[in-house]
């Protein structure tokens, strides 16, 4: 079973991090501009702190003082994180996320940032691998070589 690792490497390890004292309009405009679904929120090289998503924003939008420019990051964003690691299993991280609702996962290694995978580059994996199975029972029992 691929790993976290193995999404990493194709997809790459881009992340798009924004300090707790930014506004939450700073955080929308980086998100809008990198055509992304959240920001992992840090202090500058500093340990991760949390995460602000697309859906933290429409709750602020709703609420009836949500001034992005005026209400911070730290006060919207998610802060319990659920990380992966590296060397977990694909199918782990998507049982996890699928079971807790959420889309986006950091990784972490050494208690280092290295990277955030989406539920959809899980799903992406899990689908080619299974395309690649189908294909080979397919070739074995028309009798093809394996491609």
């Amino acid at each position: 079973m691929p790993t976290i690792q193995d999404v990493l490497d194709a997809k790459g390890f881009a992340v798009v991090t924004i300090g707790p004292d930014r506004s939450v309009q700073e955080a929308v405009d980086l998100i809008v501009s990198k055509k992304i679904g959240s920001v992992l929120v840090r202090e500058a090289d500093g340990p991760l702190l949390g995460i602000l998503t697309e859906r933290d924003v429409l709750r602020i939008v709703r609420e009836p003082e949500g001034d992005l420019q005026a209400v911070k990051v730290r006060d919207h964003m998610t802060r319990n994180l659920i990380t992966a690691k590296p060397d977990d299993e694909v199918s782990y991280a998507l049982s996890i996320m699928t079971r807790m609702r959420f889309r986006r996962m950091p990784v972490v290694h050494e208690g280092h940032l290295a990277g955030i995978v989406s539920i959809g580059d899980l799903v992406k994996v899990v689908v080619e691998e299974k395309e690649a199975e189908v294909r080979a029972l397919h070739n074995y029992i028309a009798g093809s070589p394996v491609a």
